[in-house]
């Protein structure tokens, strides 16, 4: 079943933290650095629609930069919709 765009807007959330790389799935063939957003609370693994899981450039850029995310979370998975930095 594929979500409407209103059932996106309301599943959409908005976090802020450091961008990070980090071993992921460890143990298994998927295992990778991925990049996360490290919160307060805990981090979650970020991916840009239509974006390589396992290398994408364009998240690359933001390691180590606070950064104010809006997405939609699927478990501990946040699917980005905008991504800015925080001076």
């Amino acid at each position: 079943m594929k979500a409407n765009d209103s059932d996106k807007e309301k599943n959409e959330a908005t976090f802020s933290g450091i961008i990070i790389k980090k071993k992921t799935a460890s143990g298994s063939k998927s295992e990778h650095n991925a990049i996360f957003l490290q919160t307060t609370e805990k981090d979650y693994q970020l991916r840009r629609a239509g974006a390589n899981a396992f290398a994408d450039p364009g998240l690359q850029k933001w390691v180590g930069k606070k950064v104010i995310i809006t997405g939609v979370l699927y478990g501990a998975l946040l699917m980005i919709s905008t991504i800015k930095k925080i001076p």
